[in-house]
């Protein structure tokens, strides 16, 4: 409270008669959907706005906030229902909790200065938040692949000026990283999706949906393959930041995978909400047989990994040893 008023309306009574006005710092902060502080951009139209009353459940939990998600969304395909409430402490709801928040639009730039190409993810910070109902049932997730939201196949943006976040035209249909974009912190589910590269040191597994029904050329192992016209954004990437994820080889497969959508490291990321046991497809190393002849030449390659003249003397000892 930061100013109360008091004033006698009777002067004459015994008794004062008053009137109280009572002023709140800080204000109220505007009512908004969480579709509404997204918008269709990659940028929210709301940043830096304070905002109060913001319906949604509560997804997923993380020791640093929450994921929710609107279940009544609107019908525009172009902005997500789903949200990060940045808590920076464990937050007090749990899974299925419908809540209101009010905070501040934010949006986060994973790697802060260092992470200039990175792109933003929007967030509200500095929350208050108060649970109205425990155990609802969580938003359907939303279908990437047949049978529901297809993702682009060959562009991943081609109308940006300079800074997607600034320049162009936000366009979901056409573009990849408006697709996903119009999908961050919402609750997606992968149908059948394949391996097209192992698991790594990350804890990352790139993966096509429906078995790569709809994805552009492939290798003859399983992979995908770039071209000058076309930067695969239907792959997608599982990722281990929640729960851990099983290793893989190209090929091999899963039934579904459940997921929220982030971003980190210049990709959008499938944060995987249980670990998928993979479906082995048996891929083999390839061998060959040396045949050096007068009409044949062996060529063989070996990655030294990044060899400096400053490496210790053990390194180069192991890839001779290797060699």
């Amino acid at each position: 409270v930061t100013d109360v008023t008091f004033t006698n309306t009777d002067t004459t009574a015994q008794t004062a008669l008053c009137t109280v006005t009572i002023s709140v710092g800080g204000g109220t902060g505007v009512s908004l959907r969480i579709h509404e502080i997204q918008g269709a951009a990659h940028l929210s139209p709301h940043n830096g706005e304070t905002v109060a009353n913001v319906p949604g459940i509560v997804t997923v939990v993380r020791p640093n906030g929450f994921y929710m998600q609107d279940s009544a969304p609107d019908n525009d395909p172009a902005t997500s229902e789903g949200i990060f409430v940045f808590t920076s402490t464990a937050p007090p709801v749990v899974v299925g909790d419908s809540v209101l928040v009010r905070g501040t639009v934010t949006e986060f730039r994973p790697g802060g200065a260092g992470g200039a190409t990175n792109l933003t993810t929007t967030e509200i910070t500095s929350p208050i938040v108060t649970v109205v109902s425990s155990a609802n049932a969580l938003p359907a997730a939303i279908n990437i692949g047949v049978n529901g939201r297809i993702p682009p196949t060959l562009v991943i943006d081609d109308d940006a000026i300079s800074d997607v976040e600034t320049s162009g035209v936000f366009d979901p249909a056409h573009d990849g990283i408006d697709f996903y974009e119009s999908l961050e912190g919402m609750l997606v589910q992968i149908n059948n999706p394949v391996v097209v590269g192992p698991t790594n040191a990350f804890g990352e597994i790139p993966v096509l949906a429906d078995n790569g029904a709809n994805a552009g050329l492939r290798t003859a192992r399983g992979g995908i393959v770039i071209g000058s016209s076309d930067f695969n954004p239907e792959r997608l990437v599982l990722d281990d930041a929640i729960v851990p994820v099983p290793a893989v080889n190209v090929g091999d497969r899963f039934a579904t995978v459940t997921a929220v959508v982030d971003y980190s490291f210049g990709n959008f990321k499938f944060l995987v909400l249980n670990t998928p046991t993979p479906i082995p497809q048996g891929l083999t190393p390839e061998t060959t047989t040396l045949q050096g002849t007068s009409d044949r030449l062996t060529v063989g390659s070996f990655n030294v990994e990044n060899l400096a003249p400053t490496d210790p003397s053990s390194k180069f000892a192991g890839l001779g040893d290797a060699i």
